[in-house]
């Protein structure tokens, strides 16, 4: 019966002593399980951002040149760049990512010299000036808020957007050759870009003709008035938009030149 009892004693101890983990085994699995979750990113927590700095994950890396623009042949270690530069002036940013990453982490490389590294296949590094970097983010903010601005303001977004037409005449120009040109101006800039859409007629003397062109006033308000006619012509328009002058002529040049702005606008044309 003793015998019995021990022998059961003794083999509960061996079963316990060979089911519990050592306390050593147990830290070793628990930092091994731990570099497996870290070292690698699940696809939905992947940065959208290319790597820069201290994030930049690979062994090697080649660096683009900042004064000449070409790839550097040797490779460098991303830390070794960083303690060259002045970081509060510029980042180092990853610009490609190929298949020999060289993940530090992950050890992949590790043991590999440089000699035996395809050079082709180390990641791109470029510096980038944080003063550029913000103030190319601070003029593409100036330029999309003008244009919602612009937008609301004329009525389409396409419109506004578009740099305003510019036609250019003279005063020696022949009836048929103005109607032609704003015709087509008309048709090709105007009606198809809708309200919003603006352009410029500049009437100039011709080279050779002096100053006026060989237009005396009368006949330059003749011919202000006939633009004006062609560009805002009832039946080149609809209910929907109709064009008209956005202010009174403005001259240059001494008087010798007229600038007459349009703009399209939405609603129907008023008779003229």
């Amino acid at each position: 019966m003793l015998l019995a009892r021990s022998g059961a004693r003794a083999l509960v101890e061996l079963t316990s002593h060979s089911c519990s983990p050592s306390p050593a085994a147990s830290t070793s699995r628990l930092a091994n399980a731990h570099a497996r979750c870290f070292t690698t990113f699940p696809a939905w927590l992947a940065p959208t951002s290319p790597p820069r700095d201290d994030l930049i994950r690979s062994r090697l890396v080649r660096l683009v040149d900042p004064e000449t623009g070409s790839l550097s042949s040797r490779p460098q270690r991303p830390r070794d760049i960083l303690a060259s530069i002045n970081r509060t002036q510029y980042w180092l940013v990853q610009v490609t990512k190929v298949g020999a990453e060289q993940d530090e982490q992950e050890g992949g490389q590790r043991g590999r010299s440089s000699e035996a590294i395809n050079i082709d296949e180390l990641p791109i590094v470029k510096l980038v000036s944080k003063k550029e970097a913000y103030d190319k983010q601070r003029a593409q903010k100036r330029a999309k808020a003008s244009s919602d601005a612009d937008g609301a303001a004329g009525g389409t977004a396409l419109g506004a957007s578009s740099a305003p037409k510019e036609v250019q005449l003279t005063w020696s120009s022949t009836p048929h050759d103005i109607s032609h040109k704003l015709s087509s101006m008309v048709e090709k800039h105007l009606q198809r870009r809708g309200p919003g859409a603006k352009c410029t007629v500049v009437i100039s003397s011709k080279k050779g003709k002096g100053r006026d062109g060989g237009a005396n006033a009368t006949q330059k308000a003749e011919i202000i008035k006939s633009v004006e006619d062609i560009v805002c012509a009832e039946e080149s328009w609809s209910e929907i938009s109709h064009a008209r002058r956005r202010k009174d002529v403005e001259w240059q040049r001494n008087g010798s030149a007229a600038l007459i702005h349009f703009e399209v606008v939405k609603g129907r044309p008023p008779p003229r």
